[in-house]
């Protein structure tokens, strides 16, 4: 598979760069307080399984930073896909290799949501866990020793996720960036509306939750909901993803547009996510840069 070869690739290069590089450290450690830990005594850490709920579901892993400080630490928060039935954090922990080479002094918050079935609806339930999320993680910053402003990357489902809690509930300007990989964002795309396997969103509803005769496929499409205030946000997709189609991709990139918003677009070859070596390079890239230049 492709991607797993993508992934292995980086993962030896993560491991060459780890045994290369230079191994002068600071040896004059500051000693104006003995009993607070300097950056240079701060180690990579992760810590997985934290909880941010009551329910199991509700954990993420967090993976801090060696020589990590409370001013120049941000966050990215990863959120996998699954179509808000199915999925876990463990299928994003391929972007580790990804972003920790050269994103070395950032955080990396990898979340669960409590996934959809026949009794627990996804929305708003999955989107007010991205601000559990982002709660849980600001309420322990210090501890961290994080500065708590975020970038979210979220692929498929997630990237819906990410991109709705971005757009809607970012009151507190926390978010400063976000990512789609091959996410839907326009539920009245005809490509869905003319397809009854596409016509799901009611039943992911919890109809408590909205006003009555709420249009639901519009208030959950994150390209509708783009305004002046929107994150910078870029995006990854396939030209012939039979999931996503390319008419998604237009559509977030037209309504970006429209506000004025910093965006940018990428259309591979191929389907949904399944893309060459090269692409997934390229895309390393386009992120690492965005990443660096908006968090």
């Amino acid at each position: 598979m492709k991607l797993l070869q993508y992934i292995s690739v980086l993962l030896f290069m993560v491991m060459s760069m780890a045994c290369s590089s230079d191994n002068a450290g600071t040896d004059d450690m500051a000693m104006d307080d003995p009993q607070q830990p300097t950056p240079q005594d701060l180690q990579a850490e992760t810590i997985r399984d934290v909880s941010y709920g009551d329910d199991d579901e509700q954990v993420y892993d967090i993976h801090l930073p060696e020589g990590r400080t409370a001013q120049d630490s941000k966050v990215i928060l990863l959120i996998h896909g699954g179509a808000w039935t199915a999925g876990d954090k463990a299928d994003m922990d391929y972007f580790l290799p990804i972003l920790q080479p050269q994103l070395e002094n950032y955080a990396i918050v990898n979340m669960n949501y409590i996934l959809a079935n026949e009794t627990t609806p996804a929305f708003p339930n999955q989107i007010n866990d991205v601000g559990r999320v982002i709660d849980h993680v600001t309420g322990l910053a210090s501890s961290y020793e994080i500065d708590p402003t975020f970038g979210i990357i979220g692929v498929s489902a997630g990237a819906q996720l990410g991109l709705q809690y971005a757009y809607t509930q970012n009151e507190d300007s926390a978010i400063t960036m976000a990512c789609s990989v091959v996410g839907p964002v326009d539920f009245t795309d005809s490509y869905y509306q003319d397809n009854s396997q596409f016509q799901f969103v009611e039943d992911l509803v919890d109809e408590d939750a909205y006003p009555p005769n709420t249009d639901y496929e519009t208030v959950l499409s994150p390209a509708l909901n783009v305004t002046s205030t929107s994150v910078p946000t870029i995006l990854f997709y396939g030209e012939s993803d039979p999931l996503v189609p390319q008419s998604q991709a237009n559509a977030i990139n037209d309504a970006l547009a429209e506000e004025n918003i910093v965006h940018d677009l990428t259309i591979y070859e191929g389907g949904h996510a399944d893309w060459s070596f090269a692409s997934y390079i390229d895309l390393q890239a386009k992120l690492v840069q965005f990443v660096q230049t908006h968090l």
